[in-house]
């Protein structure tokens, strides 16, 4: 079994993106059953909280077509936004 762990916080996006990725409580039951229903998952956890949205899930695969992280997406798919501070680093 391999552990395959998808997450998003404040401190990786920004409020849009995180507030477009988050579960409300109502669609946890949903959310967590289109996760499960992929083929590669066994099982699976989903937490959302006001400042992150984490899914743990133990798989049989990594490298898939329907990645996990659009099951949670109730909006376009868009880039998280860089910190300028990473950027102002890499820059360098």
């Amino acid at each position: 079994m391999n552990l395959l762990v998808v997450g998003v916080s404040h401190r990786t996006a920004n409020v849009p993106l995180l507030e477009s990725l988050s579960v409300p409580v109502g669609a946890a039951p949903a959310t967590l059953g289109r996760v499960v229903a992929q083929g590669y998952v066994d099982e699976a956890v989903v937490l959302s909280t006001c400042n992150r949205v984490e899914i743990y899930a133990a798989v049989s695969a990594f490298h898939t077509t329907n990645p996990i992280a659009t099951t949670t997406s109730r909006a376009p798919q868009r880039q998280p936004s860089r910190s300028p501070k990473r950027d102002a680093a890499t820059s360098r």
